[in-house]
C-alpha cells in the first residue's frame, strides 16, 4: 500500500483569502468613510460572516486560537 496524501488546510489559501477580501470590498463599498454606528456595525457584521461564516464569536474565537497553536 502507498502512503495516504496528506489534507491541505482548507482556510489557508492565497485565493480564498483573497476572494474573501474582495467580497468585503464590494458590499462595503463607500461605506467605510461615513459617520454612524448603524453603518460601523454593518461593515463589522459583513466582515465578520464573510470571514467565519456563520459561527458565533465564541467558535471563531476558538478557531483562531487553534491555528496559532498548530
Amino acid at each position: 500500500m502507498s502512503p495516504k496524501k496528506q489534507q491541505q488546510p482548507a482556510g489557508g489559501s492565497k485565493k480564498a483569502d483573497h476572494k474573501k477580501k474582495k467580497i468585503i470590498e464590494d458590499r462595503t463599498f463607500d461605506l467605510k468613510n461615513k459617520k454612524g454606528a448603524n453603518r460601523q456595525k454593518f461593515i463589522k457584521a459583513v466582515t465578520h460572516q464573510v470571514k467565519f461564516g456563520q459561527q458565533n464569536p465564541r467558535q471563531a474565537a476558538q478557531s483562531e486560537s487553534k491555528k496559532e497553536l498548530g
